[in-house]
């Protein structure tokens, strides 16, 4: 219905997530599931700045809540490291994530995903889909670093635009999740 004259696809993510799924097929679950652990295993709550004062302590309050939150869910721990050099994350850990992810259908998955991929956090996909967490506090989450330069810096217009265009595609696929539940 949004569409006038020219169809745009870049204003249908509810579209766009329908197709992928539909295309991916239940056959390609395996590896959505492995995507979206590959996500939690770099995950960006887990990687903290040593400085300034003001981020390390928004960092340790949002992503460190987050985190615990998502430990006392699975009965694991994260590693969380100030710095950007690659920490493992326990195998025991890894595994419960893939096991909360394995729950989900080729539409959830492909959802789950792009949640994943806007917020550079599957810790947080899985959180959101679990409840864990409101879509507003993961999109502020995620945001933590951006908005600490914007607080500093002020805004860019361009990048309010592309953020705006992300929360858009970032809310049609929490749609599809709460749509579709485990089972889509």
């Amino acid at each position: 219905r949004a569409q006038e004259k020219f169809i745009r696809p870049a204003s249908m993510p509810m579209t766009r997530l329908t197709n992928t799924a539909l295309e991916a097929g239940p056959d390609l679950a395996p590896e959505l599931r492995g995507e979206l652990v590959r996500y939690a295993g770099n995950d960006l709550l887990c990687y903290r700045a040593d400085q300034p004062d003001e981020l390390v302590a928004r960092q340790a309050e949002i992503w460190g809540g987050a985190l615990g939150k998502m430990e006392r869910r699975l009965g694991a721990r994260f590693e969380v490291i100030t710095g950007i050099i690659h920490q493992p994350q326990p195998a025991p850990t890894l595994q419960k994530l893939a096991q909360l992810g394995g729950r989900f259908g080729p539409f959830g998955l492909i959802a789950l995903n792009s949640v994943a991929s806007l917020t550079g956090s599957g810790i947080l996909a899985l959180g959101l889909a679990e409840g864990l967490f409101e879509p507003d506090f993961g999109w502020t989450a995620a945001h933590v670093d951006e908005d600490f330069n914007i607080s500093r810096w002020g805004e860019d217009h361009e990048a309010k635009v592309r953020r705006d265009l992300r929360r858009t595609e970032y809310d049609a696929a929490l749609a599809m999740i709460a749509d579709v539940g485990l089972s889509g």
